[in-house]
């Protein structure tokens, strides 16, 4: 079920490249969002400062849950939904 719920996906003033310039993180995706975009800047003491921005969109497959009545009796009539 969806449950993470933020407005900052993941913030890291200071992420270490290696000595070619490519740093990593990991991160858990919020459920409420789903294009996301990343930006990073770079910045060294004897090289000019960069910037990089990448878009990309994440996806989480929806959950349907049928809703119906705990008990049914011969003659009742209900109405059969779902819930996500």
């Amino acid at each position: 079920m969806r449950n993470v719920s933020k407005y900052v996906a993941y913030w890291n003033p200071s992420v270490i490249a290696d000595k070619n310039g490519r740093g990593a993180v990991s991160f858990e995706l919020p459920d409420n969002l789903t294009g996301l975009a990343g930006v990073c800047h770079r910045h060294h003491a004897r090289r000019p400062m960069g910037l990089g921005d990448h878009k990309f969109k994440s996806s989480k497959l929806t959950e349907l849950r049928p809703v119906l009545p705990n008990q049914l009796t011969s003659g009742d009539r209900f109405t059969a939904g779902s819930a996500y």
